[in-house]
């Protein structure tokens, strides 16, 4: 991993390189012999292989910092489509985050659009863990994110694990997991973990929000209009189930 001894205020500059891979699902040994079935877990094996070709950059100041999206999967292969890694890292789209003024902004595409999307970084409710481990080097702490699911098809909750560098005091990581007191070295969810790459310290990053594309929105709307869109869905979806034969 790169690294240097600098001053205090060049750390506070850089560029931090995530790669992004996509978690061996374990669907057990039924489902992997079904003759339907098991042919898509090896396509999603199979999509799975192209974890190298997936990063996240994030660029960082003393001020804010901004996530990007790095896609270097071929645009022809069939199977990024199925990649959980590629997936998420592109659903995550651009994230600032500026932890002196307290804001968040996201893109997020929508019913072909782009949207900006405004939130409060205080919404992502970290809780802290004594668990600790060296990791390429960095004395690392343990952090976990619960967010609840609770729709139609799914009720439960997805768990999210990050370790974190308390000697270097920025509280940036890949995607809108920000917030901790120290970069985020390693983050694991249901499908996907995030492995910080590389870490190059300058001398001076600009970041501009001004830049970034799409439609501004709160929070809120966007939550309501992605939710009324939802409930048609679902409602189509088991509507559709009750029609099928047997039902």
């Amino acid at each position: 991993m790169a690294n240097s001894i600098l001053s205090q205020s060049v750390k506070n500059n850089g560029i931090a390189v995530y790669n992004v891979m996509s978690n061996k699902i374990d669907f057990g040994e039924d489902i992997r012999n079904n003759h339907l079935a098991g042919d898509l877990v090896k396509y999603l094996d199979k999509a799975g292989e192209n974890n190298n070709q997936v990063n996240i950059k994030v660029k960082f100041n003393s001020n804010a910092s901004i996530s990007e999206y790095i896609n270097k999967i071929n645009p022809d292969d069939h199977l990024a489509g199925l990649n959980f890694a590629h997936i998420k890292a592109k659903a995550d789209g651009t994230v600032y985050y500026n932890w002196n003024q307290k804001f968040l902004l996201r893109t997020r595409q929508f019913d072909d659009k782009k949207y900006i999307v405004e939130s409060s970084p205080d919404s992502i409710d970290w809780i802290l863990q004594e668990d600790s481990k060296v990791i390429n080097g960095y004395e690392c702490k343990k952090a976990v994110l619960q967010k609840i699911r609770n729709n139609i098809l799914v009720n439960d909750t997805l768990t999210t694990i990050a370790w974190y560098a308390p000697s270097i005091t920025l509280p940036i990581g890949p995607g809108s997991y920000i917030g901790l007191p120290g970069i985020i070295v390693e983050l694991h969810e249901k499908t996907t973990s995030y492995y910080l790459n590389t870490i190059e310290f300058l001398e001076e990053v600009k970041i501009d929000p001004n830049a970034i594309e799409g439609k501004n929105i709160s929070y809120e709307d966007f939550n309501k209009m992605r939710k009324k869109f939802d409930n048609i869905l679902y409602k189509k979806l088991f509507d559709d189930n009750k029609k099928m034969p047997g039902n």
